[in-house]
């Protein structure tokens, strides 16, 4: 599993990426420090069984110390998403590619308040932050349904599931979303308000 360290620019993604992973990585107090996206483990702690068994064992993926298993996380710290990020603004696409890899997320915010949604020091509300990364996601979904439908309209789900495959969408989750939709899936129709819609969308945020 890759977890993807996302977040505005500016917002300390780096600073949480370098304190899991040890990894050095480049930080300062100016938007898009980050470009390509850092690499690195992080450890979740967790007891393991070896405790309830009264012994101690040696697992060949992680450390077992005391009884309790570190187990590694691979982590990616993401450059900043600013907003219009999926049109191509600030190198969006690309690092909304670099999302993609990852099989969930954390979002950082700068809970400060400090810094804009742009990562300029100009005083923003957090918790726009938040809507930022989902708006985001949720436009670039919507995008590339949009100007794939010649591949899917008019065809059963399987082959929209096929045009989001590398998205990491769930399929069973797919066949949910197009059932609340009311759609026959067998004949998919989509348009732009189809594509847009948030309620039991299947990508995950």
């Amino acid at each position: 599993m890759l977890i993807g360290i996302v977040g505005k620019p500016n917002s300390g993604k780096s600073t949480f990426f370098s304190a899991a992973t040890h990894v050095e990585v480049k930080i300062a107090n100016y938007p898009f420090t980050t470009i390509e996206p850092n690499k690195g483990v992080g450890y979740v702690r967790k007891r393991c069984p070896c405790s309830e068994l009264k012994n101690n064992c040696n697992p060949q993926d992680s450390a077992c110390i005391n009884h309790i298993r570190m187990i590694p996380i691979p982590l990616l710290d993401v450059a900043g998403i600013v907003p219009d990020a999926h049109q191509g603004k600030g190198l969006g696409l690309q690092f909304l590619d670099d999302m993609r890899q990852a099989d969930g997320i954390i979002i950082v915010v700068d809970a400060s308040g400090e810094t804009d949604l742009e990562g300029n020091p100009n005083p923003s509300d957090p918790s726009k932050e938040v809507e930022l990364i989902e708006t985001e996601l949720r436009e670039w979904i919507k995008s590339i349904i949009l100007r794939n439908r010649k591949d899917y309209e008019h065809r059963p789900v399987d082959k929209l599931i096929e045009v989001l495959s590398a998205l990491k969408i769930d399929n069973d989750a797919m066949v949910k979303f197009v059932d609340s939709l009311g759609m026959d899936k067998n004949k998919i129709m989509m348009d732009e308000e189809i594509a847009g819609r948030s309620k039991g969308k299947p990508w995950k945020t």
